[in-house]
Parts: C-alpha cells; structure tokens; sequence
C-alpha cells in the first residue's frame, strides 16, 4: 500500500482543482504550503497538495518533502524537466499528467519531461498526434511508443457525473507509474551490475548508473533515437527488427534471454593491442581509396596512412582545382607504394569515384581488399560534430600506430569476413530511402530489404573486394544523381545502408570495430 504523494499545484490548470475535490471524497488530501513547514499525519492513501509561489524553491522543496513524508511519486500537471529531473534523482515515481496547451513550452523541455516521467496523460487522439509531431525525431516507429496514454478526457473537464470514474481512473495511473518505476529501479540495478551495459561507449552522462536510468526511460517509451546504444555489439535498431519490443528494455530482455549481443563487434584496446604483436596480418594486396573533396585534409589523413604498415597502393579522387602533382606530393611520406590521383565530376558523393571512375584499378584482379575513406566535414552539422565524427570513423578503422591497423586488418585472415566497419553508436534505421533501396535490390538481384538496422555509417570501411563486387557494376545514370543531394533519401544514402546485404548475398558476413582506448 502506497502512503505518501506529491502533487504539484498549477493555477493554470483548473482541472488540478477537481483533483483535489474528488480525492477529497474518499482520501487524505492535505495542502502543503512551503513556508509552513509542520509535521502532517499520513495514513492509506494520502496526497500532499504542495503549492509555492517562489519557482526557485522547487528544487529543494522536493527533496525535503521526500525526505519528511517518504513521497513515492510526483504527479505534474505541467511541463517542467527542471523538477522531473530532482524527481529522477531521488528515484520517485514521475506522472505528467498535460494536453500541451501552453504555447510557452520549447520542444526540447517538452520531449525532457515526456522523457523523464513514467507515464504521460494525455485527454484524447488528436493531443497525443500533436505530441508525436514534437518528438518525431526521437521516434522510429509510433506504434512502438509506450506508457502515453491518450484516453483520458475525463481527467481534464469539471463534470461531477465523473467523480467516481476520475477517482478511480488517477489511483490507476497512479499505482501505474509507481510500479513502472519501481521495475526501472530493478532494471538499473541489473545494468549497472552487469559486464555488458557500457555507460562510457554511450558517453551522454558521466554516471554509469544515471547512464543507465536514461537508457531504460527511453527504451520504454520507444524513444530509441533519444539514446545511444547501451554497448559495443549490442545495435538497439537489431534487436527491435526481431522482437515484441514495446514497452521493454533491449538490452536488459536480451541478457535475460542469454544474448549479450546482436552482432559480431570486435573490441579493440591496449591488452588487445599487445597480445597482437605476437602475430601478423596475413599479406593481401590492398588498395585505399581516398575521395578527398576536401583538400585541406589531406594532411590529416596522410599522417593516418602512415600508421598502416602493411603494402597498399593509393588512389585519390578529387573534383579540386588543385593541381594533382600538388596532392600527390602531400601523400609522399604516408607509407603508400604507388599513389594516383584522379579527377572526377562532381556527382555521387564519395561513392562513384570508388565504384566507377576506379572500377577497372579496383576489380580487375590486382586487389583482394579496399579500404573506402573520404574528407568527411559534414558541414551541414553544427558546430564540430562532423570532426569528431570522421575522426571516430578513421580512428575504429586505423588508429594512431600499425598495430592497431593490423589487428583490424588481421580481421580478414577469416575468410568469410567480408566487410569491417566501425561500430555505430546510434540508433540507424532506414530513413526515407526505402523507394531507392528497393530499386537497388532488383538491380542488384537482392532479395527484398525492409530495414537497415546496421550499416557503415558515413560510408568509411574495410572491404574484401569480392564482397561488394556486384556495386562496381551498377549503371551509372541509373543511380548517380545531380548535387545538391537532400541529407537522406537518395541513391547515395541507399548504397550505403545496403552494403552488409550486398556482402551477404555473396556469403560473407560484417564485422564491425569498436576502439575502447586511445594509445598514444
């Protein structure tokens, strides 16, 4: 039996009023006043009524409360992640009861506090659409979304016909949301113990454990573009393909079934580092190719280059103006045994110079495998995003010394490894591609592909040349289209995702590479 709640007061929100009143009826309903600070008898089924003027207090009103009346949950009747968040903290039970009126509200707080409580009560259909429009982009799938209820109209409009039902129905939300929370708790505390949930990969909060609280809130509600994969090998987008997963947490259900995975990954860091000097990567004829559209890189990925001690030969395609003895002079000292530089029109993105300007240098037998780099910015991000991500991508694929570089590359003495790329850290699903998708499989004699939970994402990779052989035949003016491209949804963004398919119809499989630790 639950004793003691905490309810937000909101003059805004009359039907907070009628709340009140029906409670009234049949519970213990005490108004809490923040300067009064006295003792209050609790017994069964009791509500304290906090109100304050001051909005600063909130945050150690909440506590002290918790801490004098052993609160189990805060019911808020508007948005406000500020007190969601204390809530959190003191692992109480969260219930947002809103229909999102307030113009004043900004997405962000919005999709914070929708986050953060356990339930959400909204009155009808057409508040819980306009919801979905605000958190659209943390949503693949709507009919995934859990814990919103949007049937409760009675909640929000003073008919006295409704008491007993109104009564009935906020102790039903009510026990609801306490034992959702009290679940979440158990599940964080498994989490947190376990060997598999790795907060640091996740790299969003410091703690391991509010990692993990985060984790399992939005896993929950189907919010999976919200948060990051929970660990190296395990892709949420993979396991939502397979299972019922509504309403639960991927990873917790999954080591529960005994699968600590979704796919192979191989975790690259300095105890690995140094039991690999012991061996050596089997020679392969290799050839790197470079689109360097940006050439004011170029001297960040020579120094990359170097780090791979094992002979390749490097073809650089640009659509520069610099002169190509000027770029092939800045990749003398990479390491390289021959170095040709092309120049190409500037359509198919980094993928058609690879697979059409370099299809006979590629495919006519010299080589067994090709890695796939290029000057990635994307300078349509703020900030310095694209930076750190191109810099992900060339560090899980060469690192900063050769060993690191052999011990991916040693991945190809399997020989049913056809692919290695770097280990994705957020959810990735199809996007809006699927009409182009679908073009590539009939092309390509693929059988039908509804989702794309893994791929190489920013098209950087380690290939065996006869695993993705069937692209270099692809018809140019059939899949090349004009630049500007859109930021999804093109043949481009299709070729990429289907990539471990294409491996796959030729009957190797992908591995993907997470480095744990930098060695300097």
């Amino acid at each position: 039996m639950f004793s003691q709640y905490y309810l937000k007061n909101n003059a805004s929100y009359n039907y907070i009023e009628d709340i009140e009143t029906i409670l009234n009826e049949k519970y213990n309903v005490i108004r809490y006043i923040y300067e009064n600070d006295y003792n209050i008898p609790t017994h069964g089924y009791s509500f304290l009524i906090v109100k304050y003027d001051n909005k600063t207090e909130k945050k150690q009103l909440l506590p002290h409360i918790h801490k004098k009346y052993n609160v189990k949950i805060l019911v808020l009747c508007s948005i406000d992640s500020s007190i969601l968040e204390v809530a959190c903290s003191l692992n109480l039970a969260t219930l947002l009861i809103s229909d999102f009126s307030d113009a004043n509200y900004n997405i962000v707080d919005i999709q914070k506090s929708v986050i953060m409580s356990d339930k959400v009560i909204l009155p009808d259909a057409a508040i819980f659409n306009k919801l979905l429009k605000q958190i659209e982009n943390l949503v693949p799938c709507p009919s995934l979304v859990s814990n919103i209820h949007a049937d409760c109209s009675e909640l929000f409009h003073k008919k006295i016909k409704y008491e007993e039902a109104l009564s009935k129905i906020f102790l039903k939300h009510i026990s609801d949301s306490i034992l959702i929370n009290s679940e979440n708790i158990e599940i964080q505390s498994f989490l947190v113990s376990s060997d598999v949930f790795d907060s640091d990969f996740m790299d969003i909060i410091s703690s391991k454990s509010q990692s993990a609280y985060y984790y399992i809130k939005t896993q929950r509600k189907g919010f999976y573009k919200a948060c990051p994969n929970p660990a190296p090998g395990f892709s949420t987008s993979i396991w939502i393909c397979g299972n019922e997963a509504k309403g639960l947490v991927p990873l917790y259900k999954s080591i529960k079934n005994g699968y600590k995975t979704t796919h192979r990954c191989m975790i690259l860091g300095s105890n690995h580092l140094t039991e690999t000097k012991k061996r050596s990567f089997k020679n392969k004829k290799i050839a790197i190719h470079l689109h360097l559209y940006y050439t004011d890189l170029a001297k960040e990925f020579c120094e990359y280059f170097k780090n791979i001690s094992v002979s390749y030969d490097l073809y650089i395609t640009t659509t520069s103006s610099v002169k190509n003895p000027d770029i092939k002079e800045a990749f003398l000292e990479c390491g390289a045994e021959n170095i040709e530089v092309f120049n190409v029109e500037n359509r198919g993105r980094d993928i058609a110079p690879l697979i059409f300007d370099l299809k006979d240098e590629i495919i006519g037998g010299k080589y067994e495998i090709v890695g796939h780099f290029h000057s990635k910015k994307s300078v349509a991000i703020d900030g310095n995003v694209g930076d750190k991500w191109r810099k992900y991508l060339l560090d899980s694929l060469i690192g900063n010394n050769s060993i690191f570089t052999n011990s991916v590359l040693e991945l190809f003495n399997n020989e049913n490894t056809g692919l290695i790329f770097p280990e994705p850290k957020d959810f990735i699903d199809i996007g809006v591609n699927k009409e182009y998708i679908n073009s590539l499989c009939e092309i390509l004699k693929i059988k039908k592909i509804n989702q794309t939970p893994i791929f190489p994402v920013g098209n950087m990779y380690w290939a065996r040349v006869d695993a993705i052989r069937d692209l270099f035949y692809l018809e140019k003016e059939k899949v090349i289209q004009n630049e500007p491209l859109p930021t999804d949804g093109s043949y481009m963004h299709a070729i990429e995702r289907i990539m471990p398919h294409i491996a796959h119809k030729n009957n190797y499989s992908f591995v993907t590479v997470y480095k744990k630790d930098i060695i300097n």
